[in-house]
């Protein structure tokens, strides 16, 4: 059997873990050349398409020391494109449907295994059609993939984040500071609730759950700042005031991102609490990084599983984590997802719980 395997979306750590399992549970079987595509399903679309054997039976494939360092590299070996979805013009999607099938023949392929969250599957499963079978592994530090609990790249970048603000904290506290820390998270705010209880935050803002500005100004001046000298909030990029849009900024690209939220709360706390503040956005440093052992097993069981599926023949087929279980899920179907669609924050989730029992603010009840 010869699969295909490819990254797609943004990058994250764990995914090299991924390419890894996969390549040592080929080589255990002894039946299986996993060839990995280049810059996500994009390779593909490419004449010749954009490929590498990462193992073959036959011989060839990465050496001893690449397969090594992929266990803990950062980012994806393999690269990745998260350019957009194709598909929104019917004319150019068909286009770039057709040369990504034509892709898929020439390579000679027997499935290929999609490694993204949900915008990179949505894309995916447009492909289906075409006689591409799929097999999917779900990645997204935002923790917001749809059908599992658990996604590979989440845990290191609560990891990341948690470390940065407890340096950050340090700061705050040497100087009196009311410090605020924006995080990643557009639509869900598990990496904000995560990290900000990992590192001791005062207020955790999510997008689930507006916030109060009056609120959120008495809970640190009346319950904090009464006790110390400093404070610790934590927003993700997509929360929101009530009654407030979005916040969003642009890149050097010229592109727009949801941002600016962690300045706008400092600026009111600044003036609302007549405090030293200061904003600090941890941006992309929240995916680069090594690995953590949580990503690294499960990175292990969802490749393995996906292997095994394949030889099944159980392709359109999803890995995911369900109490703790890796068990299969439907490929999401062409569309149906992204978005507003993610997997999101309940006001019930026992963590949001378990923060509010320690006294940190975490918005209101929607």
């Amino acid at each position: 059997m010869k699969l295909g395997v490819c990254t797609g979306g943004g990058d994250c750590a764990g995914l090299n873990a991924i390419l890894r399992s996969l390549v040592l549970t080929a080589r255990t079987r002894g039946d299986t050349a996993i060839v990995g595509i280049v810059e996500g399903i994009n390779g593909l679309a490419f004449n010749p398409p954009q490929h590498q054997v990462l193992f073959s039976p036959k011989g060839g494939g990465l050496d001893e020391f690449t397969l090594d360092c992929l266990l803990t590299m950062g980012g994806t070996y393999l690269r990745t494109s998260n350019a957009g979805n194709p598909f929104r013009d019917a004319k150019a999607g068909a286009t770039y449907k057709a040369d990504v099938i034509r892709g898929y023949k020439a390579l000679g392929l027997d499935g290929l295994i999609v490694v993204g969250g949900d915008g990179t599957h949505c894309i995916a499963a447009e492909l289906a059609s075409g006689g591409v079978k799929l097999i999917g592994i779900p990645k997204t530090i935002d923790n917001d993939y749809v059908d599992s609990e658990l996604a590979v790249g989440f845990t290191s970048a609560v990891n990341v984040a948690a470390e940065a603000i407890l340096r950050v904290n340090t700061s705050g506290t040497s100087h009196g500071r009311v410090m605020v820390v924006e995080v990643m998270g557009r639509h869900a705010g598990y990496i904000a609730l995560n990290a900000g209880i990992a590192a001791g935050a005062d207020a955790i803002l999510i997008p689930e759950r507006p916030f109060s500005r009056e609120r959120l100004a008495k809970h640190l001046k009346e319950k904090v700042l009464s006790r110390k000298k400093h404070a610790i909030v934590v927003c993700a990029e997509g929360a929101h005031a009530e009654g407030e849009e979005l916040q969003y900024r642009s890149s050097a690209s010229g592109s727009r991102h949801l941002g600016g939220v962690g300045d706008a709360v400092a600026s009111f706390l600044h003036d609302a609490l007549d405090r030293d503040t200061r904003c600090t956005s941890l941006g992309h440093t929240q995916r680069g990084s090594q690995a953590d052992p949580v990503d690294r097993i499960l990175a292990a069981r969802f490749a393995t599983r996906a292997i095994r599926l394949a030889h099944e023949n159980r392709f359109g087929s999803m890995v995911v984590l369900r109490k703790g279980q890796v068990e299969v899920a439907s490929y999401p179907k062409a569309r149906s997802r992204g978005g507003a669609a993610a997997r999101c924050l309940i006001s019930s989730d026992p963590t949001i719980v378990a923060a509010e029992d320690m006294g940190i603010y975490c918005g209101e009840v929607p």
